[in-house]
């Protein structure tokens, strides 16, 4: 598959795998990040643990490490911190 393809199947497929909760909710303490496996054996994880889960597939895919960045942004609405995956591909830089 081309690149874009294969980011959007990756996305697609952690999506679709994990359902969003709270770290406090599920282990009982704030921020516990998951390594992909367990994210998806369980089936549930917060924001890190889907940015996490897309970063080792695509590197698994064929990714180069420098074109992968786990990023952590501030949430002004919610105030709270929030953490995405964006990918450099193609000229194109694609936040999932």
């Amino acid at each position: 598959l081309a690149e874009a393809e294969r980011i959007e199947a990756i996305n697609r497929f952690v999506n679709a795998r994990i359902a969003f909760k709270d770290d406090s909710l599920q282990f009982g303490r704030a921020d516990v990040w998951q390594p992909a496996a367990d994210a998806l054996r369980r089936g549930r994880g917060d924001c890190e643990d889907y940015a996490i889960a897309k970063l080792q597939l695509l590197r698994a895919a064929g990714f180069s490490e420098r074109d992968l960045f786990l990023v952590i942004v501030r949430d002004l609405i919610r105030r709270s911190d929030h953490a995405v995956l964006a990918v450099e591909s193609e000229g194109r830089l694609w936040v999932l």
